[in-house]
């Protein structure tokens, strides 16, 4: 309304602030993409800056160790004083976007009072005019400040949106099939062919695989590290897929299955155990609905957490810290057994779930798990043959591939990679025991 006024008053003014006003425009549109840049890196390089202090605060006894503090200190304050510098720069290109549109605004007031002047000198326009065009160049110049603090809000918006948008956009390689199937809940696992790659190149991780573990029976996985175990493993419940052959639960692919229910009838206690900032029977009765009580006394009794629990101070209402911080590795391990076995799971998968909990104590759980084990698929990784020897099948692993098979006094016969395992494993025993004594 008040350009059409402007038309109205004095059509030549008017034509001179429709050519110049598109000047605040242009500012707009070449410090606010200038602006959406800066702050992008701001929030990046907050991102770098706070991942950095979660470290921190999570590693602190690893960094005391190692007597690290001032090295860290001092990288803290690099990334800091990087996150100051693109603060800066943001807020200068911010600040200056003020004082551009004042100037843009000021000059093209300037213009209508030097040519308005010259017309009120000329007696082609009053002054009255002159006051009233003025008049509607302020009801202008406010709508253009507005949109300047509209763009302002607006680039730091756009800057976060697509920080966002990149795992919004994200979609899972993994999902269930259009018309998934259900899982009969035996928990046959079987093996044809498997082969999988690495994602960088063409080197594969498994190859050829093909064995059958009957439901309810009990399979053993050993080898060196970096051997496959764990990714064998992750075949199961489809947290990578193979690039040939076939894993079928009950005689039935698991790509064919619904994802949530194939991963609901599997227990998997994970090699680094991760816990949640709750209530440590918050954390055992994790995925699971309703917590049974008497369930719940059975799963700290087989995991031998009842010996710890009068080491904390509220008992199973005691809060574990960030990432189970407060708990020793051995703690949190079989806290991670309690919570698979509370599911009480068709298929349950122990990768070296043992490691950081001493032999006596492994010695007890194993024995626990026997019961536990009655009627159910499980699958053990580990690196003590003293933990698989009592598996139905045990399996060596090596760059990937079976290269043993069958059970612990058929592979002692056959005097191979498992049979020397074996023997290094006692010989370190006596050794240790030598020592002792």
């Amino acid at each position: 309304a008040a350009a059409v006024l402007m038309v109205v008053t004095q059509p030549l003014l008017a034509l001179l602030v429709v050519l110049l006003l598109p000047m605040a425009t242009v500012i707009f549109v070449v410090i606010g993409s200038r602006m959406r840049q800066i702050f992008h890196r701001v929030q990046d390089q907050f991102g770098v800056l706070s991942t950095r202090a979660q470290e921190s605060f999570a590693g602190i006894r690893t960094i005391k160790a190692f007597a690290q503090e001032e090295a860290e200190i001092a990288v803290f304050t690099n990334d800091n004083e990087r996150y100051r510098d693109l603060n800066l720069r943001y807020v200068l290109l911010s600040g200056a976007l003020w004082p551009a549109m004042t100037l843009c605004l000021g000059l093209i007031s300037a213009l209508i009072l030097l040519f308005g002047g010259k017309g009120v000198a000329a007696g082609t326009l009053t002054i009255g005019e002159l006051v009233q065009f003025n008049a509607y160049l302020a009801l202008l110049a406010f709508p253009m400040i507005i949109l300047g603090w509209m763009v302002n809000l607006y680039q730091q918006a756009t800057a976060s949106l697509e920080r966002l948008n990149e795992i919004l956009r994200c979609q899972p390689t993994i999902t269930s099939p259009p018309t998934p199937r259900l899982p009969t809940g035996h928990g046959a696992i079987e093996f044809r062919g498997v082969g999988l790659r690495a994602d960088s190149n063409d080197r594969w991780l498994l190859r050829n695989l093909s064995f059958t573990v009957p439901a309810g029976s009990s399979l053993a996985i050993v080898g060196a590290t970096g051997a496959g175990k764990t990714t064998l493993v992750n075949l199961i419940g489809r947290v990578c897929d193979p690039d040939e052959g076939q894993v079928l639960i009950d005689g039935v692919d698991v790509r064919a299955l619904d994802l949530a229910a194939l991963r609901r009838m599997i227990g998997y206690v994970p090699q680094e155990s991760f816990l949640f900032s709750l209530p440590l029977q918050e954390n055992i009765g994790f995925g699971v609905s309703d917590i049974d009580p008497l369930r719940l006394k059975r799963v700290i009794e087989v995991s031998r957490l009842v010996n710890d629990l009068d080491q904390f101070p509220g008992g199973l209402a005691t809060m574990v810290g960030e990432r189970g911080v407060t708990l020793s590795g051995g703690q949190k391990q079989r806290v991670a057994i309690a919570r698979a076995l509370m599911r009480d799971p068709r298929i349950l998968i122990l990768d070296d779930a043992l490691s950081s909990v001493d032999t006596h104590t492994a010695a007890q759980i194993l024995t626990s798990l026997q019961t536990e084990m009655r009627g159910r698929t499980t699958i053990i990784i580990a690196q003590r043959i003293a933990t698989v020897r009592d598996a139905d099948q045990i399996i060596v692993l090596e760059d990937g591939q079976v290269v043993e098979q069958g059970s612990h006094q058929t592979l002692l016969a056959l005097n191979g990679r498992y049979a020397a395992m074996y023997r290094r494993e006692l010989l370190t025993a006596e050794l240790e025991q030598e020592e002792d004594n």
